[in-house]
């Protein structure tokens, strides 16, 4: 899923990801050269010439001026931030008039896809009423129209949010759980918190769901839907 080409972003526009992951981080700096600053971004001085910069901050209150990037990516990060409301008026705010803005979040969960049997078996053989970091329904933005809403609210034009067909292959049925707790935010927190039985009973019963339901020959294709939202600043 390419969020940049939702977004309209070419090579000689400026970009902003107000999400990250480490892994894309490692592969950025390796690919690009790119320089990561852990302390509060300033201005460069006058003339600096800046290939790209990775500046590491609060994305409910973004460290640059009004009207600064062409295009502002968020991969998966409006989801995770306590206030999404907040970051999604950031990111409006640090747009040029005419810039983008391109915003994935996960579908909501159903029988057909992998948090819906990860989270139906939870709800089966543990607990959903364990202690978790505070933060937002996880899935609020998981459908185009709430998608379109928000951003919307914020002031975005030119609103669209369409579903993203994604699919997790996996060599073994236990592959999806494992992903979970190594990859996860939430959902790793939710697993953690459960006791010992609960997990194993639940380790059991999404292998054994990831058998019957999405078996491909001798691997599994287990649905992963995305929601991809976009919008526009209006022109002064």
């Amino acid at each position: 899923m390419q969020l940049g080409s939702f977004a309209d972003v070419t090579c000689s526009m400026s970009a902003r990801d107000t999400a990250c992951s480490r892994w894309l981080l490692r592969s950025a700096v390796r690919r690009y050269q790119l320089s990561i600053f852990q302390r509060p971004w300033s201005p460069p001085p006058a003339g600096t010439l800046l290939r790209s910069i990775v500046a590491k901050g609060d994305a409910q209150d973004l460290p640059y001026p009004d009207n600064m990037f062409d295009a502002v990516v968020c991969g998966y990060g409006l989801l995770h931030v306590p206030e999404p409301d907040r970051a999604l008026a950031e990111m409006y705010r640090v747009l040029r008039p005419g810039g983008r803005v391109a915003i994935s979040v996960w579908e909501r969960p159903s029988p057909a896809n992998g948090f819906g049997l990860i989270l139906g078996t939870v709800k089966a053989h543990g607990r959903v009423d364990v202690p978790l970091p505070h933060g937002p329904d996880f899935f609020q933005f998981g459908d185009p129209e709430d998608m379109k809403a928000a951003l919307a609210q914020v002031d975005f034009s030119d609103v669209a949010a369409t579903t993203v067909a994604q699919t997790l292959l996996l060599k073994t049925a236990t592959g999806l759980v494992n992903l979970a707790l190594q990859g996860g935010v939430r959902i790793r927190a939710l697993l953690l918190a459960q006791d010992s039985a609960a997990l194993s009973a639940i380790n059991v019963a999404v292998a054994e769901g990831v058998d019957q339901l999405f078996r491909n020959g001798d691997r599994f294709r287990v649905p992963m839907p995305a929601i991809l939202g976009s919008g526009v600043k209006p022109r002064q």
